[in-house]
């Protein structure tokens, strides 16, 4: 095979790589093939004007050829996270596929990313020597053959323990370090970094080493523009911030406040009064009215990409759908269905039973973000709905 019947079959093999359509693929290979084959028959060089029409086709495909097909699946999914009007509904595996690997290791993001999530969320914990690895808990004992706090332990320290399993038997995984982390997920994934807060310019530094920024989620209780401002004296901020809106009811909390003011109030009372006189009307703490406020929604989300929300019931105001609309048509929301964390009764446990009523109602409010603990399941029924790819 001569020079230029090696560049031009190349060339062919490698535009045919990056188009989508089948059947331009086939014609081009096929056009080629006659190429080469009289080439060789003929013991002739092909003469340039025989290769300008092929390299005039050549070009043709590159101009029709989708501008999908020149990005990393990481940018493909950044780029439909960006578009709140895509149908396309994204799945985030909740500490990685925990399930079939030990949560937040490196077995358990390849499981997520071989299973096709689009998002990561992993945790992170500072070491007492500066270091940033993967871990939920603050101590090591559950997830761990080790015992106490990640704060208290040297990187090196951690480098010698191994993760557990989910049904508790030890494995051969180790702890990762988040550098080691962003390498496996980039240019494949987005990778949601929680309890990352505190530490957002140490965390930024190890995300700007690996090349990985525009993948990284960020998120926290301020709203957008607040958070914007620190995050870009770090530098142009590249990658993804999230503020989170919590509407739950905090009962707890509440009733915490409540004794605690009454209490308060008994010291400052004469002792003859009627302890039944110290109660305090029900209604919702300042905190609660702040939270519920849609207006401080509003603010809290604009310019951003998306928000993650939590709710108690569905009967909230800041859930019905004329809110929702509003926020929707220019954001994301992204919403749990986890054991941990779920919103009203919309959880996994019973979206195995009836998806339809969890996921399929939860999509049919405006979410388009799901963080499950059973990607493989929520997956198959997005592409069932058409949903997802």
């Amino acid at each position: 095979m001569n020079s230029i019947n090696k560049v031009l079959f190349i060339t062919v093999i490698f535009v045919s790589m990056l188009s989508q359509a089948i059947a331009i693929r086939l014609n081009i290979i096929l056009i080629m093939a006659q190429l080469i084959k009289r080439g060789l028959g003929q013991q002739r060089i092909i003469k340039l004007n025989s290769v300008q029409p092929v390299m005039a086709l050549l070009f043709s495909v590159l101009i029709i050829t989708p501008v999908s097909a020149f990005q990393t699946s990481a940018e493909v999914i950044r780029t439909q996270l960006m578009n709140a009007n895509s149908p396309q509904v994204l799945v985030v595996a909740h500490r990685a596929a925990w399930k079939q690997a030990p949560e937040n290791s490196l077995l358990s993001i390849e499981h997520a990313i071989d299973i096709g999530v689009d998002i990561i969320e992993v945790d992170i914990r500072r070491t007492k020597d500066g270091e940033f690895v993967l871990m939920h808990d603050r101590s090591l004992n559950r997830t761990t053959n080790g015992k106490g706090k990640v704060a208290d332990k040297t990187w090196a320290e951690l480098q010698s323990l191994r993760l557990k399993n989910t049904d508790g038997s030890l494995s051969n995984e180790v702890i990762p370090h988040l550098r080691d982390a962003l390498a496996q997920i980039k240019d494949k994934v987005l990778i949601d970094l929680d309890k990352a807060e505190p530490y957002f310019a140490e965390v930024l530094a190890v995300v700007r080493e690996t090349g990985t920024e525009r993948q990284v989620i960020l998120k926290g209780k301020k709203g957008y523009s607040k958070a914007m401002v620190t995050l870009n004296k770090l530098g142009d901020f590249q990658g993804i911030y999230m503020p989170k809106f919590n509407f739950s009811d905090k009962t707890k909390k509440r009733k915490k406040a409540k004794k605690k003011a009454q209490y308060a109030e008994q010291d400052t009372m004469a002792p003859t009064m009627p302890p039944t006189m110290t109660a305090l009307p029900k209604q919702p703490l300042i905190s609660d009215i702040k939270r519920h406020n849609s207006d401080d929604w509003y603010a809290g989300i604009e310019g951003s990409v998306m928000a993650e929300i939590k709710f108690s019931t569905i009967t909230q105001p800041q859930i019905q759908p004329e809110v929702f609309k509003a926020i929707t048509s220019k954001y994301r929301l992204w919403v749990n269905t986890l054991k941990v964390s779920h919103s009203a009764n919309f959880t996994d446990k019973r979206a195995l039973k009836k998806p339809d009523a969890v996921w399929g109602e939860l999509i049919k409010m405006g979410n388009s973000v799901i963080q499950t603990d059973e990607p493989r399941a929520l997956l198959t029924y997005l592409r069932t709905m058409k949903y997802h790819d």
